[in-house]
């Protein structure tokens, strides 16, 4: 089969986040095919490699302590992130539950074919004909008890398995083009600045 090589672009040391490295290694997968964003707060430089710790010193400006793994406070411009997403060939967003998950919108914007789960924010999503729709289970949050989205990795292995067997034939080019057409015409801001201008303008006066 074909060797596929999975680009987490996230934190991989967040302390609230999945200990990707442990995992990786837990199941025996090589570290070459499991890759990181790394950047540089300081040179704003990025690359992608695998994850051999962090902080690094960055091979770009040879600060030290400065080269560590994409996280929400990354400062990664929307055209090198264009460019970060460019490099694949597919994205698969799991969440258990959020808000407009933005990633999906770049990543459509991108061109990406795209799986996530139709649940909570997702599901805006994955009821597109479009975006392949990930299974799931339900569970409760410990604590405050909300239910919570469980993906099923089996579903994730069907849907880059399915990418992989179309990804040089028109019905890939499809999907991205349709996926891309969709989110810029329901993302664009002339599309969402008119729902708040509706709203706005349609308020009562109040006291």
């Amino acid at each position: 089969g074909k060797r596929i090589k999975l680009l987490f672009h996230t934190s991989w040391t967040e302390g609230a986040g999945w200990p990707l490295e442990r995992i990786r290694n837990e199941l025996g997968l090589e570290k070459e095919d499991v890759l990181a964003t790394y950047f540089c707060p300081k040179c704003k430089n990025w690359a992608i490699m695998p994850f051999l710790g962090e902080p690094l010193e960055c091979p770009f400006c040879k600060e030290q302590k400065s080269f560590i793994t994409a996280g929400v406070t990354s400062t990664i411009t929307e055209v090198e992130l264009s460019k970060i997403y460019g490099i694949c060939d597919a994205m698969c967003h799991v969440m258990t539950s959020g808000g407009l998950e933005y990633a999906m919108v770049e990543g459509l914007l991108c061109g990406l074919p795209l799986a996530t789960v139709n649940y909570s924010c997702g599901e805006t999503f994955a009821q597109q004909p479009f975006v392949q729709e990930i299974d799931f289970s339900l569970t409760r949050e410990v604590g405050t008890a909300f239910y919570k989205a469980v993906p099923n990795p089996n579903s994730i292995a069907k849907y880059f398995k399915k990418i992989s067997d179309i990804i040089n034939t028109g019905k890939y080019k499809e999907i991205s083009r349709n996926g891309r057409n969709w989110a810029l015409n329901s993302f664009h801001v002339d599309t969402i600045g008119k729902k708040f201008e509706n709203f706005f303008d349609n308020a009562k006066i109040v006291d």
